[in-house]
């Protein structure tokens, strides 16, 4: 039975983002190990059973600049791939990339894989000495890590191109794009809008995600529409561009947003919702974006890589520039003043997912670069 190791940089994405791949797998006779830092609830572990994947958790400092944790996650993995032997290896999230890439060259797995689900922090642009450092550290260790796989796949095309205008993929190296992650169009089905002019927003809660803009929309919208909501979901997190509590409670507080705070099932705010906003800088492929789109919903994002892909501007949704709290706040009153044209949007958008971004799909597409050969 052919085995495969799946990294990840946490845990609840295993389920969330790498659920098709892992049935897809099993589909084709595989066992299929999957590798994270916890915490794996007992929900989570259940769940993750349930479909057929074998557990395995490890350490790893995710936003976390640490030499020592970094070698201790690539011991880790040198000690999980020579227990579990696999012979093919996928991972994804930038520090999964780096270092299983590192042991599954060193111990010789037969198939090696990345997914570049998202450039993040390492690539977007900032001006700080902090920044600065962290993009060109990650850029070398993506250069020599990506040496060690036979594949690369990236959600975007801009992602793929930005990756070998920088010399970080060799040569002889695969490429292929997938359509995001796929999502579960028989679990995010339709429903109908509602009447109130009802927006939401679920990420996480980090500057180059747009959420600045976002509040500062709902506040200029509001002066005009004070029946407006503006739900937000999402919590703060280790990155260091991450919105903090402090500044949650003052929103919270003078009205701005509603916030929700974690979501376990995004589809409830969603079917609240009646349009979905995401104004983020860079995406690989938004999956919340998809989401939304499977469920109905017009969305308004922006002309950054990854957003553009997901929303066909003017039929699915409507684009904004990137860092532009004015022009969304003009596409928000837009769709307010033009229900139809959001109706409309919105069963355009659950076509194009059912057409483009099924979760099967993608499952299916991931998991024959697994097996079906001796190289991926």
């Amino acid at each position: 039975m052919r085995r495969v190791l799946i990294v990840g940089g946490l845990a609840a994405s295993l389920l969330n983002f790498r659920a098709p791949v892992i049935k897809a797998l099993r589909q084709r006779g595989c066992r299929v190990f999957v590798a994270a830092p916890g915490p794996f609830s007992a929900e989570l572990s259940s769940s993750l059973a349930a479909i057929g994947a074998e557990i395995r958790p490890i350490h790893m400092a995710r936003a976390a600049v640490s030499p020592l944790a970094d070698l201790h996650t690539l011991v880790e993995l040198l000690r999980l791939m020579r227990d579990i032997r696999p012979d093919a290896v996928l991972a994804y999230t930038a520090k999964s990339v780096i270092y299983a890439g590192y042991a599954a060259g060193f111990v010789r797995v037969a198939v090696r894989c990345a997914w570049i689900t998202g450039v993040g922090f390492g690539f977007t642009e900032g001006k700080s000495r902090g920044r600065a450092t962290v993009r060109h550290m990650l850029r070398l260790l993506y250069r020599s890590a990506l040496k060690c796989y036979q594949t690369v796949l990236f959600q975007n095309s801009a992602d793929a191109q930005l990756f070998r205008d920088l010399a970080l993929i060799p040569g002889d190296c695969r490429v292929e794009i997938t359509a995001g992650s796929g999502v579960d169009t028989g679990m995010f089905l339709p429903v109908a809008l509602p009447e109130n002019p009802v927006f939401l927003m679920a990420a996480r809660l980090l500057r180059d995600k747009g959420v600045y803009e976002y509040v500062a929309a709902a506040e200029q919208v509001r002066r005009r529409y004070p029946e407006a909501t503006f739900l937000l979901a999402g919590e703060p997190d280790q990155n260091p561009t991450s919105v903090n509590r402090g500044q949650l409670e003052v929103w919270s507080a003078s009205g701005a947003v509603e916030y929700l705070g974690w979501v376990e099932d995004i589809r409830t705010p969603m079917a609240r919702a009646r349009i979905y906003v995401l104004p983020s800088y860079r995406e690989g492929m938004p999956r919340s974006v998809l989401e939304a789109m499977a469920m109905g919903r017009p969305v308004i994002s922006t002309h950054a890589p990854g957003c553009r892909d997901a929303v066909e501007d003017g039929y699915t949704g409507l684009l904004v520039p990137v860092a532009d709290a004015e022009a969304l706040a003009e596409a928000m009153i837009r769709l307010i003043e033009n229900p139809v044209l959001a109706a409309a949007m919105g069963r355009a958008g659950r076509q194009r997912v059912v057409d483009r971004f099924d979760a099967s799909v993608v499952g299916e597409h991931v998991a024959r670069l697994l097996t079906d050969s001796g190289r991926a």
